[in-house]
């Protein structure tokens, strides 16, 4: 069961950044689910 919603695109994806499974993900993951939503929302924000 997905745990969280990415802020852009609605998918639900599973992210804990204190589970041993997802340590090594980047701590974005918290907001969104693929880098590619991350990098749309940052360029978004920068115009």
């Amino acid at each position: 069961m997905a745990n969280r919603v990415c802020v852009l695109c609605g998918a639900k994806y599973d992210y804990c950044p204190n589970c041993d499974a997802d340590k090594g993900k980047p701590i974005w993951m918290t907001c969104w689910d693929k880098a590619e939503c991350h990098d749309i929302w940052v360029t978004k924000l920068l115009q």
